[in-house]
């Protein structure tokens, strides 16, 4: 680890040899070693330029300490460093956490080829192939004057990647269970097809395979770890592991997405602004075959197919430590910025989920449709058990887990806003899974609807408004099962059912309040 090295690193770096990166930051040193006096952060003040495919920028490989048996990050008395008095640390148990912060101030550019042949770039991202100490946390920061531009398809902004915990024959179980997180001050530019701006991603061998799940059983008392490596919960808000945007994400590439959720993390925070299909046309890394080159099609703001992994109240943390307080991380991905779909976007989603993913968007969250066919949210989700509490009788026990059914689902709170301007689109679409309304889903345009629906449950307690020719409030088409059925479907599937104790308004003569077929439900105790 190199001192002062916020001050230094300032140069052009361009990568030009496939599978190569501009730096790697390996064995990094607590940003408060010594009273944080002795040794920086990395910070990338400078200049990347990224050739060629599988090209990384910043590649984060992970540390060790006193309690993984590694040699940095070692115990040290009480000292004074240029006048400045620290206090001693030991680093030996998961008490004291070695967090190394990687920051970029400076500018990291994924150039594509002109033939569209260069991909799978990433600007920024935790990757290592060993197994780091449990009590480090890696925590990846482009700062608010950090810049990422994607301009290789199929490339990330900032990746975050678990350990495998048998990674390069690792069998201690001190190491290969850590924390990390991802977060966006400044500004990500995916200007390429079928990238992300922040994305978590699971572990898999050279030959695609995902890493297999790891006993932690004598230690913590985990039975097992999730398959294709485990991002570390921990029981405190200022070690969680989490992704966050505070930042603006801008997206002018097909198929892209500017926060993806594809493996579990402790904590999701999406604030800030993204934004898609601003631009006014497309090159051939931004415009995927076939595609209509003057739009940006098929993206996504936010996306999740899996749960989050908190902490639950009152329960242990990955480590065994008992959590007293509330609960640490986010029970869903959640919203508390603004998704904007521009004029030039089309067949877009503002949050959609698959599988087990959960998105809440909260007060003061907003997703704004500005143009035609696009939709404000998608539920497509599915029936699953989840842990809800975990705790341990004894250091000696295993520890024992609380499931509870869950499904896939996006819930709309007070003060969150879904506005649909543009014709011939969507505020609210559920395929199937859940969902819920206690904000607004406000629609003024031509041939649009407020809510669609064809399987599952939604819950309305806020206000559906409809303005416009043929833009209807709530249309229930059901192809879900009836609950009666042998064998009976989940919740996610069955018949569609609308409970409303909320307002739903149309200000449009000649449009529908509520019309529902096929044998979908129907409850109404609001207005």
């Amino acid at each position: 680890y190199v001192m002062d090295q916020d001050t230094k690193i300032t140069s052009t770096v361009n990568v030009l040899a496939e599978n190569t990166r501009a730096y790697m930051v390996d064995e990094g040193i607590d940003d408060d070693y010594k009273g944080g006096y002795k040794f920086k952060p990395f910070t990338q003040k400078g200049t990347i330029n990224l050739y060629a495919n599988k090209n990384v920028g910043i590649d984060v490989q992970g540390t060790h300490s006193s309690y993984g048996n590694g040699e940095v990050n070692q115990t040290y008395a009480a000292g004074t460093y240029n006048g400045q008095n620290y206090n001693a640390k030991n680093y030996d148990t998961m008490e004291e956490i070695v967090n190394v912060k990687i920051i970029n101030e400076g500018q990291i550019n994924g150039i594509g080829s002109k033939t569209g042949t260069v991909e799978n770039q990433v600007a920024f991202g935790f990757n290592n192939y060993d197994a780091s100490a449990n009590n480090s946390r890696n925590e990846l920061i482009n700062e608010t004057n950090g810049i990422l531009t994607l301009g290789a398809p199929k490339s990330v902004g900032i990746q975050l990647r678990p350990e495998n915990p048998a990674g390069s024959g690792n069998t201690n179980d001190k190491r290969g269970l850590n924390m990390m997180a991802g977060i966006n001050k400044g500004n990500i530019n995916l200007n390429s097809y079928g990238s992300f701006g922040i994305l978590t991603v699971e572990n898999k061998s050279g030959n695609n395979l995902v890493s297999a799940s790891a006993l932690y059983n004598g230690i913590y008392g985990l039975s097992n770890t999730t398959a294709g490596g485990q991002i570390a919960s921990y029981g405190s808000n200022t070690y969680m592991s989490k992704i966050e945007n505070t930042g603006t994400i801008s997206i002018t590439g097909d198929e892209s997405i500017g926060v993806g959720m594809l493996h579990n993390i402790q904590g999701a925070y999406v604030g800030g602004t993204i934004n898609i299909g601003t631009d006014t046309s497309q090159n051939i890394n931004q415009n995927k075959t076939s595609n209509d080159a003057s739009k940006i099609e098929n993206a996504i703001g936010v996306y999740s197919k899996v749960e989050t992994r908190p902490v639950w109240a009152n329960s242990i943390d990955d480590f065994a430590r008992l959590n007293n307080g509330g609960i640490i991380g986010t029970e869903s991905v959640e919203i508390t910025g603004t998704i904007n779909i521009g004029e030039k976007a089309t067949n877009s989603i503002g949050a959609g989920i698959q599988k087990k993913g959960a998105i809440t968007l909260k007060s003061g969250g907003k997703i704004k449709v500005n143009s035609s066919n696009n939709y404000g949210i998608l539920v497509e989700g599915e029936e699953f058990e989840r842990v809800v509490a975990r705790t341990r009788p004894n250091s000696n026990a295993s520890a024992i887990e609380t499931t509870a059914k869950q499904y896939g689902r996006i819930d709309i709170k007070s003060g969150g806003k879904v506005e649909i301007l543009g014709n011939n689109s969507m505020g609210f679409v559920l395929l199937k899974g859940l969902g819920s309304n206690a904000g607004n889903i406000t629609v003024v345009s031509s041939n649009s609807l407020g809510f669609y629906g064809n399987k599952g449950i939604f819950e309305n307690s806020g206000t559906i408004e409809t303005t416009g020719t043929e833009s209807h409030a709530v249309i229930l088409q059901n192809e879900g099962t009836s609950p009666s059925a042998t064998p009976a479907p989940s919740k996610a599937e069955q018949t569609l059912t609308f409970n409303n104790t909320g307002q739903i308004i149309v200000n449009t003569l000649g449009t529908v309040g509520i019309y529902a077929q096929s044998g979908a439900a129907f409850t109404h105790s609001g207005s």
